[in-house]
């Protein structure tokens, strides 16, 4: 994933945040407390993807990875492929918050959206953003350090 792509994905997601805040602020179909809770959960797992997107892109410019979890100054890293397993889980997890806002705005016009189907999807959300970091940290593992020679 390129660090440009990641950038389009987060714009286009938080484009679609305000297209969905709107059509829910002008929806007289739902009440206040539905309201809230839907602006809520996405907004926070909006703010959950821009803290992946500005620190992990941050990271990547700077080469410095002392801000992740679990980086240790001490280990050997390769650090090629460091930067490019953070571009990739940054680059999922982006692409994955632009799939899933599309998904919520095209369920909205339908009346398909209640507080539990929310709360579902933002679960489901959470767990498959943890699923990414997983995969992509196990799938890197075994290049992840340099081999003593």
């Amino acid at each position: 994933m390129t660090r440009n792509r990641c950038k389009l994905y987060f714009l286009l997601s938080l484009f679609i945040y305000f297209i969905y805040v709107i059509i829910v602020l002008i929806n007289r179909q739902y009440d206040t407390l539905e309201k809230f809770v839907f602006t809520f959960i996405l907004l926070t797992l909006l703010l959950c993807s821009a803290i992946v997107y500005l620190s992990f892109s941050s990271a990547c410019k700077t080469g410095n990875f002392s801000a992740l979890a679990g980086y240790s100054p001490k280990k050997n890293y390769n650090m090629e492929v460091l930067g490019e397993m953070v571009e990739t889980i940054n680059g999922m997890i982006q692409l994955h918050t632009l799939l899933f806002s599309i998904i919520i705005l095209f369920i909205l016009p339908f009346g398909l959206m209640t507080t539990y189907l929310m709360t579902f999807l933002g679960l489901i959300y959470v767990a498959n953003f943890i699923f990414i970091i997983f995969f992509i940290n196990y799938r890197y593992k075994d290049k992840l350090f340099k081999k003593p020679e």
